[in-house]
């Protein structure tokens, strides 16, 4: 049990690994442009942190609700679950990503800091936030990747989106004049190219006979929904 356990767990060490040498490349190249976009940088990822506690609340449900379905060896049942997630996701991304694009922005010019920060800040979350879908994407087929127990799968994925982010953010710097911007492209692209290498074995796992089901995703939510109020709590306070 406990090498079954490791097994699925070590990946995640890694990807969390990825993700902060993302998260430290795209302070570094902000720096290069000031402190005032270093500061756009970091206020805009907090925003859009909040938008996202979704995605990560539904990839714990889940993990919870497929797994079990595949361990029960219901592949109709799985397939539905898998289904329910996907199409679940597409829609609240989707609803989440037009109104972040549209809200974002107005809550950034409202916020009580430095105007040459928020003048900064304002394009830079519209840019942002039309990577939000394929962040959904990404994020929910990791966890159904996880649940089937292909956690490997799931680590090469992130260390493509990963390495595609960090040489992107460089390539943007050294030889385009998108300043700032480059950052968010980059961070869109690598979430695309993400979620495009897990459709197809996730899709695979979708066409054996399933449908979307309210049950499942009611038992999705009564996983994830504790998480979602949590996350939410403590990222305004970071805010």
């Amino acid at each position: 049990l406990f090498r079954e356990s490791w097994e699925m767990s070590w990946p995640l060490i890694l990807v969390m690994l990825f993700e902060f040498l993302v998260s430290i490349t795209d302070v570094w190249v902000a720096g290069k442009f000031g402190k005032e976009v270093q500061g756009a940088v970091g206020f805009v990822s907090q925003i859009y942190f909040v938008f996202t506690v979704l995605a990560n609340a539904i990839t714990m449900g889940t993990v919870s609700v497929v797994s079990k379905y595949r361990g029960s060896g219901d592949r109709h049942g799985f397939s539905s679950a898998v289904r329910t997630v996907l199409t679940s996701v597409l829609v609240s991304g989707t609803v989440l990503a037009a109104a972040g694009i549209f809200l974002a922005p107005k809550a950034v010019a409202a916020a009580r800091i430095p105007s040459e920060i928020r003048d900064i800040a304002v394009p830079f979350v519209g840019l942002y936030f039309t990577g939000l879908i394929f962040h959904y994407l990404l994020i929910n087929t990791n966890g159904i990747l996880r649940a089937a127990k292909r956690a490997k799968r799931s680590l090469v994925t992130m260390g493509c989106v990963a390495s595609v982010n960090i040489a992107l953010n460089i390539c943007f710097l050294r030889f385009t004049d998108l300043s700032f911007r480059g950052i968010a492209l980059s961070t869109v692209i690598s979430f695309a190219a993400g979620a495009a290498l897990n459709l197809p074995p996730v899709l695979r796992m979708a066409c054996d006979g399933g449908a979307f089901c309210r049950v499942i995703l009611s038992r999705v939510l009564s996983f994830g929904w504790p998480s979602l109020v949590l996350q939410i709590s403590w990222q305004m306070g970071s805010v």
